[in-house]
């Protein structure tokens, strides 16, 4: 497009581990994963003053701005200022999905978290394929990797938890708990999604008000 440049901004990325070993601070210096850091070098080409995006994975919702500070076997980034307080108002949604052909976590994982699902919860379902909750253990921490780089690549402010629970019961109980309102989402149904929430109240949340919505979903 002649006459014209578009700006890109800067990449985000979630962090562990703080060089002062406490809380984040201004002036204080974060240190990328080494994974993260080949990506920021190899893919990127981030040089030394560059400006990124910090998440801290202990304080999901707060977004900093960052300047690489060290581009040798050290990956820091010092902490400039805060960008974004986390919402104190909205809705946060659980995904409660009923265990499919193990393949097709990879996609809800990664789709789900790119429109800000807040958490994914897997469970066994009378249709899911036989045996699939047990062999889905193993893909545990590749479906966590998926839901982290779906969060930086569309610039979440936290990394979406996965988890499997073997027992619905001990999951309704963990929600009701916890005031989470559940609702069984069916291709059948009569009434929509939008209706359904504003029967029961509970739209997006007034200021000061985060609601809290487990959506289930069959593995079909």
């Amino acid at each position: 497009m002649s006459g014209a440049s578009l700006s890109r901004r800067p990449a985000r990325f979630f962090v562990d581990v703080f060089e002062s070993g406490d809380e984040p601070r201004c002036g204080g210096s974060a240190r990328l994963s080494a994974e993260d850091w080949h990506h920021a070098r190899r893919v990127l080409r981030l040089r030394q003053g560059d400006a990124v995006e910090l998440v801290c994975a202990g304080a999901p919702g707060r977004v900093w701005e960052g300047r690489v500070d060290d581009i040798g076997h050290s990956p820091l980034v010092r902490l400039v200022r805060v960008l974004e307080e986390p919402a104190s108002w909205g809705m946060r949604i659980l995904l409660v999905q009923g265990m499919p052909a193990l393949p097709k976590v990879d996609d809800i994982i990664d789709k789900g978290t790119q429109v800000g699902v807040d958490e994914f919860v897997l469970i066994a379902a009378e249709a899911s394929p036989s045996g699939a909750i047990d062999k889905a253990e193993s893909r545990l921490e590749r479906w966590r990797r998926i839901s982290r780089e779906a969060a930086k690549q569309s610039r979440q402010p936290a990394v979406p938890a996965v988890t499997l629970e073997q027992r619905p019961d001990d999951l309704m109980r963990r929600l009701a708990q916890e005031a989470w309102w559940s609702l069984v989402l069916d291709p059948a149904a009569d009434v929509s999604l939008a209706d359904a929430l504003r029967l029961r109240g509970c739209e997006w949340g007034s200021q000061g008000t985060v609601r809290r919505l487990a959506v289930w979903v069959g593995p079909e």
